[in-house]
């Protein structure tokens, strides 16, 4: 096969497994499950500045289903539509990834596997945040890897990929494992600290990591029910889990 179709084919690819990803999600729209109707009554509490219960404080999604309640009218389906649009980017971020580290030909396969996978497919589908960290990843990693350059505007895409870094994590708490990692390829992109560019880097990554998790604390009124109490397990980052060794 020439080589410029191989490239022509790779990066249509990712654009027909959103196609397919559309088909899965308005085929989805004839029903709603038990577990979607959290987003939507957790979503009501916090639009008026209130936790309704321990633990339920996946605030990424809840900001995000109200600003397109805000912005395009209620409708209840709006957050499937946000995971349907999230899901071209997210792809196309696993397209350039497999391509840089493995090459268009080998990369096809892999790309395949990840834009085909049932588990995507299904949590897609779905007016919830469940699976959203798969989503994120793909984007996070992007950013993480192509960062540092020698440009001003690299300050933005360091702000981009830990402002979204922590508003995945609080929108499904599984983003805490993917952090570490995305630290680490961070921190190896900066190099030599001493540099006074790379001290802007982290500083500039560090504000916005923390923002939105203080304008989510200063959004909610009943602060008392971001914290997990005594014999309560939840709270903030954690959304009605607990951490667990062995």
């Amino acid at each position: 096969m020439p080589k410029f179709t191989i490239t022509k084919f790779y990066w249509l690819l990712p654009f027909f497994l959103f196609f397919l990803q559309a088909l899965y999600t308005i085929h989805s729209n004839t029903q709603i499950r038990w577990e979607e109707m959290e987003l939507l009554r957790d979503n009501y509490w916090f639009a008026h500045h209130l936790v309704w219960l321990r633990g339920y404080d996946n605030f990424g999604g809840y900001a995000t289903a109200d600003f397109m309640n805000t912005v395009f009218g209620f409708h209840i389906f709006n957050f499937k539509h946000f995971r349907l649009f999230l899901a071209l980017p997210s792809l196309y971020c696993a397209a350039f990834l497999l391509e840089r580290f493995l090459g268009k030909k080998a990369a096809i396969m892999p790309l395949l596997t990840f834009g085909l996978s049932p588990t995507l497919l299904f949590f897609n589908t779905l007016q919830s945040v469940y699976g959203l960290d798969l989503q994120y990843f793909p984007i996070l990693l992007y950013l993480a890897v192509t960062t540092c350059k020698n440009s001003f505007l690299e300050l933005f895409k360091v702000a981009m990929l830990w402002l979204l870094a922590m508003f995945g994590w609080l929108s499904y708490p599984a983003m805490a494992f993917y952090v570490p990692v995305i630290a680490i390829l961070f921190l190896k992109r900066l190099g030599n600290l001493r540099h006074l560019r790379n001290l802007g880097y982290l500083c500039c990554g560090f504000i916005a990591f923390v923002t939105p998790l203080v304008l989510s604390i200063a959004w909610i009124t009943n602060k008392d029910m971001l914290f997990g109490g005594q014999n309560q397990h939840g709270g903030l980052l954690l959304s009605g889990g607990h951490p667990m060794l062995g």
